[in-house]
């Protein structure tokens, strides 16, 4: 046989000014005989806990909900708004690992003609001023100056736009049976 609850009209009567609609009063009652044992707790998504239950404040604000299969604790140390922002990552690039930059450059003698002293190790450009002995050397047998150049300044972006981690969410309150 199903049970119901009476609400008397003396009783929303008395309320002055009425602050609660009736079907809250409903629901509320229907809440207060729901046969959960005292203390279980559920979620309500309202600021009040509902007739006959208790809201809990303590230990449990701003936090995020984990179902689990096990045994339920209480973990983590940030709080769910504070983790949930827009943020920039920082940081620097580690170039140790990337290798320097190297290039050669080996200019054939059909291009220079005979507008060289091989005898002192530089080479002569048209006008008569010699390009620095220090990093060129003759490569081969014919001769042919090489340039070796290594270590050559660079650079390595690194950009970090903003990461938007605004969660939609929904509040509920925990309460407790009393």
């Amino acid at each position: 046989m199903p049970t119901y609850v009476e609400i008397l009209d003396a009783e929303i009567a008395a309320e002055q000014p009425i602050t609660v609609s009736l079907m809250t009063r409903l629901r509320d009652n229907a809440l207060s005989y729901l046969g959960a044992p005292s203390g279980t707790r559920m979620l309500f998504q309202q600021s009040s806990a509902p007739l006959g239950w208790t809201k809990v404040v303590a230990g449990i604000d701003d936090r995020a909900l984990r179902v689990t299969t096990g045994n339920v604790v209480n973990g983590g140390s940030i709080a769910f708004s504070s983790v949930f922002t827009s943020r920039t990552p920082t940081g620097t690039a580690d170039t140790n690992n990337m290798g320097s930059a190297a290039a050669s450059v080996t200019v054939s003698r059909s291009d220079w003609g005979n507008a060289n002293d091989p005898a002192s190790g530089r080479l002569l450009t048209g006008n008569g001023t010699v390009i620095g002995a220090a990093g060129i050397g003759y490569a081969g047998a014919d001769k042919n100056p090489a340039i070796n150049l290594s270590n050559l300044a660079h650079g390595h972006n690194l950009t970090m736009n903003a990461m938007n981690f605004s969660v939609a969410y929904l509040d509920v309150i925990v309460a407790e049976k009393d």
